[in-house]
């Protein structure tokens, strides 16, 4: 309901949200989704991240505009003929959409999750995500194999205008480049951070600065925050 009511996730073309103990790298989501649909098509779809048990492990969801606004519309009815009370999170979310006839699509790419039958420490695999970390050692170690991993290989990415809003543990992130837009630069190694902000009110979009190196979620400020200053693209409620 705060989704639809805050309405963002209008402005994009995929949803995603992420477990707070996930591991998450947002630039190696976009090339995923270039091949699952092109940019900016209305495609109806949520993504399947697991070969086992229902197959859409809650860690990370992938959800395009068109199957949340299908979710939004029809939820009463998902209430109604659901039997709710016995499903998780995920496993919720995947009845009801199946329900309302939302199509599926698999990437095993996207999750390396301990509860999928993956071994939790093999996080330099170049997945998107990894899961779960529950302490903050093992989450950077984590991280830092990732990266590890990513400075070894050459990767080189076409660009694409495909726009992502993510949010984590109620809250929304900011991926990378601002949300308007987020294009992906030919690299040969760098992964894009993410920084923590509040749902904001839209204003026009500006001119995006430069990528930034990775810089994992903590509870403190993020280190990302004060090298955006005013090029973010909102502006705070009045008093």
């Amino acid at each position: 309901q705060e989704i639809s009511r805050e309405g963002r996730f209008r402005y994009h073309d995929w949803t995603v949200k992420v477990d707070p103990d996930a591991v998450f790298f947002p630039s190696r989501l976009r090339p995923d989704l270039e091949k699952i649909a092109p940019p900016s098509s209305p495609v109806n779809l949520y993504v399947i991240n697991c070969k086992i048990s229902f197959g859409l492990f809650g860690a990370l969801e992938v959800f395009s505009r068109a199957a949340l606004e299908a979710y939004i519309a029809g939820e009463a009815r998902c209430m109604r003929e659901l039997d709710w009370s016995v499903m998780g999170e995920d496993l919720w979310m995947r009845r009801c959409f199946d329900l309302l006839g939302v199509k599926h699509a698999a990437d095993y790419h996207l999750l390396g999750d301990g509860y999928c039958s993956d071994a939790q420490q093999q996080c330099g695999n170049g997945k998107v995500a990894f899961h779960p970390f529950k302490d903050a050692l093992s989450y950077d170690k984590c991280y830092r194999d990732a990266l590890a991993t990513t400075t070894s290989t050459t990767t080189s990415m076409a660009t694409t205008m495909t726009t992502i809003t993510t949010w984590l543990g109620g809250q929304f992130l900011r991926s990378g480049l601002p949300p308007w837009t987020m294009p992906v630069a030919s690299s040969a190694s760098t992964e894009v951070p993410m920084a923590l902000q509040a749902p904001p009110a839209f204003a026009a979009p500006r001119a995006p600065p430069a990528p930034q190196a990775d810089v994992p979620v903590t509870d403190s400020e993020p280190p990302a925050r004060a090298a955006w200053g005013s090029a973010l693209p909102w502006k705070a409620p009045a008093a």
